[in-house]
């Protein structure tokens, strides 16, 4: 695999650059809530169609020798992000939908997994548009498929450093539109 990087509204960071520390975290926007009843039952009450029940929040902070160079990025405006952490969609079929936002540059294509007696498996993916087709392993007891996302978003950023060790930080939340 290629070596891991960041991509914020066309800028690339390589993960490697940052040396200090990289940490990518994802948090799920809900669009929906459930509302309790006098009777104790449940209304779920959606903002969205329930196809996309969430969006996208990813916070990710660096540090190395150098700043990450996006002073530039128009805040007011949503950015691109190919992210470099990636996530996963597990079911009990071999036959997963991924999420048409994803990245497919050369060394991000999904990766297929299997559990089988407590141990990931790995196993091929073929893909047809968005679903993901596994390959079959005996005694599976689900599948999984790693992907990494790509959507557009707003962007937070924040940067400072240590003068004395000439060590730059900076962290980065984008927000997906």
């Amino acid at each position: 695999m290629s070596t891991r990087n960041l991509i914020v509204g066309g800028i690339e960071i390589p993960v490697f650059a940052l040396i200090d520390a990289f940490a990518q975290d994802y948090e799920e926007i809900a669009a929906i809530a459930g509302l309790r009843m006098s009777d104790g039952s449940l209304i779920i009450q959606r903002a969205w169609p329930a196809s996309g029940n969430y969006k996208l929040r990813t916070t990710i902070s660096g540090g190395g020798s150098l700043p990450a160079p996006l002073d530039g990025l128009d805040r007011g405006s949503a950015h691109e992000i190919s992210c470099a952490e990636s996530r996963a969609i597990g079911s009990t079929s071999n036959v997963i939908t991924l999420p048409a936002s994803r990245r497919s540059d050369t060394g991000y294509t999904p990766q297929g997994y299997a559990l089988v007696g407590g141990e990931l498996v790995a196993t091929a993916v073929s893909l047809v548009g968005n679903v993901a087709t596994l390959t079959t392993v005996a005694s599976a007891q689900h599948y999984q498929v790693r992907y990494w996302p790509k959507f557009s978003g707003m962007i937070t950023h924040r940067s400072g450093g240590d003068p004395w060790q000439a060590a730059k930080r900076w962290s980065l939340v984008v927000e997906e539109v």
